[in-house]
């Protein structure tokens, strides 16, 4: 009898290590799925340079866009979903802002050479600059949570 408690132990351990196994290579699998998507959206900013009205509404697009597939990412679990739901909020702060700074950008681009013309030109000067210092904190948090998901993700592949 004292074979069979034993074969039957080795039987469920191995089930439960085969268990933790699918559990970490999900994990990994819902890391890579939610780290691509971030990235995305991070490329969508990088290497742009921004110098017509129209590049900051695209990117403001491009990041609209990135949101709405990253809401949709089926993540199990819940730290995960957790930070989805923060970077969800840093896109959607990124995007509104370079909205903004396109919007403002559009305004220079069709203001009049008279008073009226620099008086929005000044306003929109000072609507970009506002906003500039908002992304830069932006971009400060969403450094700080891709460092938080590297670390999480890191360990989940261990």
């Amino acid at each position: 009898m004292m074979p069979a408690r034993s074969h039957q132990f080795t039987i469920t351990a191995l089930g439960a290590a085969a268990l933790v196994i699918g559990c970490t290579n999900a994990k990994v699998s819902q890391c890579h799925k939610l780290i691509q998507g971030i990235n995305h959206g991070v490329q969508a900013i990088a290497d742009v340079e921004l110098n017509r009205s129209t590049t900051a509404l695209q990117i403001g697009t491009a990041l609209d866009t990135t949101t709405k597939k990253l809401e949709k990412l089926p993540l199990k679990d819940e730290k995960l979903q957790a930070f989805r739901r923060r970077f969800v909020i840093v896109f959607t702060a990124l995007s509104q802002a370079f909205s903004e700074i396109g919007e403002a950008m559009s305004l220079v681009e069709i203001a009049q050479p008279n008073q009226a013309g620099i008086t929005t030109t000044h306003t929109a000067k000072t609507k970009v600059e506002t906003t500039s210092k908002s992304i830069k904190k932006i971009s400060k948090d969403a450094d700080k949570l891709a460092a938080e998901i590297n670390t999480y993700c890191q360990f989940s592949q261990d």
